[in-house]
């Protein structure tokens, strides 16, 4: 079953370690809110997980990601819904 892990806190680097360590290939990763600003410091994900950023959130805070060869896909709020909705479940890490 396939899980839509999803940070919101910038200070959320104890809530990362441990999704982290549950992740499994298939799983996504959602940045949101201050959360977005964990993504210049991302470490390598498991083999098969897909990370995201909201882009609003991005915009909101000033942030922008590295261009080409990035791992992290920028979605929008429709993109969000369509995350929440292709994944079995959603755990929100703080």
């Amino acid at each position: 079953m396939s899980t839509l892990h999803i940070i919101n806190k910038a200070n959320a680097s104890q809530g990362l370690s441990s999704c982290l360590r549950v992740m499994l290939p298939g799983d996504g990763l959602l940045l949101i809110e201050d959360g977005v600003y964990l993504a210049a410091q991302l470490p390598a994900l498991p083999e098969a997980v897909r990370a995201h950023v909201l882009q609003e959130d991005l915009q909101a805070r000033g942030i922008a990601l590295p261009g080409e060869g990035s791992a992290l896909f920028t979605v929008d709020y429709a993109g969000f819904v369509a995350l929440v909705c292709a994944y079995a479940r959603s755990v929100s890490w703080s």
